[in-house]
């Protein structure tokens, strides 16, 4: 019995929220740098996003077709979702993901992809203190002393020290913050139904925003010259998107709203990395500064989550002997 024990406790549920939700930032952090790249007169950064939310639906069809297939002779196992609760908290994340994308495209339609990543990592603020304050989730002590490590950094990375004039709430820094309230409201409203199926909750959100990004292509304009850039943002969005998203909701099933959206805060650190090394720009020393400041946070999260879970197992281990 022992043993048996043992083994089910090897993978400690919260070792496992980390993984996924590092994972998920690496995919992400590639899908802002991109769009700067990708987007121009004609393909608009709107289609960009659009087609990259096709990417993201297609991946999500595909493997909640081999979960289905997989559990067939187990279906207590798919999670679907189920009751009207579980489908409005669905759509209403969906529709937070449309204000997030819609507002961060507008953003990097004005500004460098660099800036606005960095910038969106106020959300990181917003989530625990949306997470704390209004949907009454459990918030570590810990979430609290990395959040200001974190927002720190963004805002020294945000700074022009180039010009002297420091920072500017200009109309594209705006837009970002508008995505970052969008972003912890869909942070919130995913953990409401981070116990379903991943593949059928992310699917349904990035349907919304791809049907609303292809409606902003017909009122905005843009159109495509070739097959190259299309299929790009596809590949993107299958990756940046739809995996990016099943392993956020995973995380958010194991380690909770607010330490998953504090971790998932190094894509935006990453994608700004991304951008300046694709573009062979030198970035100057606060770049360095800022990247230490979100580091310290995510190392506080990262750090106080494992001695928890060793915490726990310990004292398992004990009621077990």
């Amino acid at each position: 019995m022992y043993m048996n024990e043992n083994k089910k406790q090897a993978l400690n549920p919260e070792i496992v929220g980390l993984f996924c939700i590092i994972i998920a930032a690496i995919c992400a952090s590639i899908y802002q740098p991109y769009s700067s790249i990708l987007s121009d007169d004609d393909f608009s950064i709107y289609i960009y996003g659009a087609f990259s939310y096709l990417g993201s639906c297609v991946f999500c069809i595909v493997f909640f077709i081999v979960n289905m297939l997989m559990t067939r002779k187990k279906k207590e196992e798919r999670m679907l979702l189920s009751s009207f609760k579980d489908y409005l908290f669905t759509i209403l994340s969906g529709f937070s993901t449309v204000g997030a994308n819609l507002f961060l495209l507008t953003a990097m339609r004005f500004a460098r992809a660099s800036d606005v990543s960095l910038v969106t990592n106020f959300e990181v603020l917003v989530t625990v203190s949306f997470a704390r304050f209004i949907f009454k989730d459990k918030v570590e002590f810990y979430n609290w002393i990395a959040a200001p490590f974190i927002v720190s950094g963004a805002i020294i990375l945000s700074m022009d020290f180039s010009s002297g004039e420091g920072v500017k709430f200009t109309a594209p820094l705006l837009f970002a913050l508008g995505a970052c309230i969008c972003w912890a409201l869909e942070n919130n409203f995913s953990r409401l139904v981070s116990n379903k199926n991943p593949y059928q909750v992310t699917g349904i959100k990035h349907f919304i925003a791809m049907i609303v990004d292809f409606i902003a292509v017909l009122i905005v304009g843009g159109k495509v010259t070739s097959y190259q850039k299309p299929l790009m943002a596809f590949g993107i969005g299958s990756f940046a998107l739809g995996l990016t998203f099943v392993l956020y909701v995973n995380a958010q099933r194991r380690i909770g709203a607010a330490r998953s959206s504090v971790l998932y805060s190094l894509s935006t650190f990453l994608g700004s990395l991304i951008y300046l090394l694709v573009m062979q720009v030198t970035p100057m020393w606060n770049f360095y500064l800022g990247a230490a400041l979100i580091f310290t946070g995510q190392a506080t999260i990262l750090i106080f989550t494992i001695l928890k879970g060793r915490q726990k197992k310990d004292i398992l281990t004990r009621d077990l002997t």
